[in-house]
Protein backbone atom coordinates (compact mmCIF):
# COMPACT_ATOMS: atom_id res chain seq x y z
CA UNK A 1 0.00 0.00 0.00
CA UNK A 2 1.61 3.38 -0.84
CA UNK A 3 1.58 5.99 1.42
CA UNK A 4 0.99 10.14 1.01
CA UNK A 5 4.03 11.78 0.04
CA UNK A 6 4.78 14.43 1.89
CA UNK A 7 5.42 17.31 -0.83
CA UNK A 8 6.38 20.35 2.46
CA UNK A 9 5.60 20.25 6.07
CA UNK A 10 6.69 23.61 8.45
CA UNK A 11 5.26 25.54 11.36
CA UNK A 12 2.91 26.91 8.83
CA UNK A 13 1.30 23.30 7.95
CA UNK A 14 1.77 20.63 5.32
CA UNK A 15 0.74 19.42 1.59
CA UNK A 16 0.57 16.28 0.62
CA UNK A 17 -0.01 14.14 -2.56
CA UNK A 18 -1.81 10.65 -1.66
CA UNK A 19 -1.41 7.83 -3.87
CA UNK A 20 -4.69 8.69 -6.00
CA UNK A 21 -3.00 11.79 -7.18
CA UNK A 22 -5.02 14.33 -4.41
CA UNK A 23 -2.90 17.12 -3.27
CA UNK A 24 -4.14 17.85 0.71
CA UNK A 25 -3.03 21.14 2.07
CA UNK A 26 -3.58 21.30 5.78
CA UNK A 27 -3.17 24.54 8.04
CA UNK A 28 -4.97 24.99 11.59
CA UNK A 29 -8.39 25.47 10.78
CA UNK A 30 -8.34 24.87 6.71
CA UNK A 31 -7.91 21.44 4.59
CA UNK A 32 -8.46 21.41 0.95
CA UNK A 33 -8.01 18.74 -1.17
CA UNK A 34 -7.43 19.50 -4.80
CA UNK A 35 -6.21 17.67 -7.89
CA UNK A 36 -2.71 18.64 -9.30
CA UNK A 37 -5.20 21.28 -12.32
CA UNK A 38 -6.34 22.88 -9.15
CA UNK A 39 -3.32 22.83 -7.09
CA UNK A 40 -1.47 24.62 -9.21
CA UNK A 41 -3.73 27.74 -10.29
CA UNK A 42 -4.34 27.57 -6.41
CA UNK A 43 -0.51 27.90 -5.97
CA UNK A 44 -0.66 30.62 -9.01
CA UNK A 45 -3.23 32.63 -7.47
CA UNK A 46 -1.36 32.48 -3.92
CA UNK A 47 1.87 33.60 -5.62
CA UNK A 48 0.02 36.53 -7.20
CA UNK A 49 -2.03 37.66 -3.83
CA UNK A 50 1.65 37.56 -1.91
CA UNK A 51 2.84 39.70 -4.43
CA UNK A 52 0.33 42.29 -4.70
CA UNK A 53 0.85 42.25 -1.06
CA UNK A 54 4.29 43.17 -1.02
CA UNK A 55 3.37 45.91 -3.69
CA UNK A 56 0.94 47.38 -1.33
CA UNK A 57 3.44 46.69 1.69
CA UNK A 58 6.11 48.65 -0.21
CA UNK A 59 3.32 51.29 -1.45
CA UNK A 60 2.71 52.09 1.84
CA UNK A 61 6.47 52.39 2.82
CA UNK A 62 7.30 55.07 0.09
CA UNK A 63 4.34 56.97 0.70
CA UNK A 64 5.38 57.57 4.65
CA UNK A 65 8.93 58.44 3.25
CA UNK A 66 7.40 61.59 1.63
Amino acid sequence: MEKMKVLVKNSVGNVMKCPGGVIHINIPGVSLHLNEIQFVSFSRMMQEASSNLMDDSLRILLDDAR
